[in-house]
This record gives C-alpha cells, structure tokens and sequence, in this order.
C-alpha cells in the first residue's frame, strides 16, 4: 500500500513521573512550558499526556549529565 511506504516509524521518550513527585512539581504549569519550548524549537515537542507521564520526542544525540557535570546545577537552577 503506498500509504504505508510513506509512513516512517518515530522514537518516542516515555516519561513516567515518579510517585508524590507533584508535591514538589506544578505538573500543569511544567506541561504548558514544556509544549510552549518545545513548539518553539527549545527542546522536545511534547506528543501527549497520560495518567503519570507524558509521551516527548526522541533526541538521537542527546546524553545524560554526568556526576561531575552537574557542577553548574545551582547556578542554573536558581535561574529557573
């Protein structure tokens, strides 16, 4: 079927949110911000919501901070 041989398959990044962890997060107001940056091309496009999660763009290249990394954390983080 030529529809078919149009259609590519996309990653996708499940994000489950951990237990309690709205106590400390304003999830409604983290997902607004999410979409806006991510419909502005300022990180991943949020694809949908669920119960405790979200569904967000794969980034191929991306990496996790490693330990000695995170020395500007505070810094950034106060910005926030």
């Amino acid at each position: 079927d030529k529809d078919d041989k149009d259609k590519t398959l996309k990653k996708l990044l499940v994000r489950v949110y951990g237990e309690n962890t709205e106590v400390l997060i304003n999830r409604e107001r983290e997902e607004k911000l999410f979409n806006e940056l991510g419909e502005l091309g300022f990180g991943p496009r949020m694809y949908g919501l669920f119960g405790n999660g979200r569904l967000e763009q794969w980034y191929d290249n991306a990496s996790t901070l490693l330990l000695h990394e995170r020395k500007h954390c505070k810094q950034t983080c106060g910005t926030l």
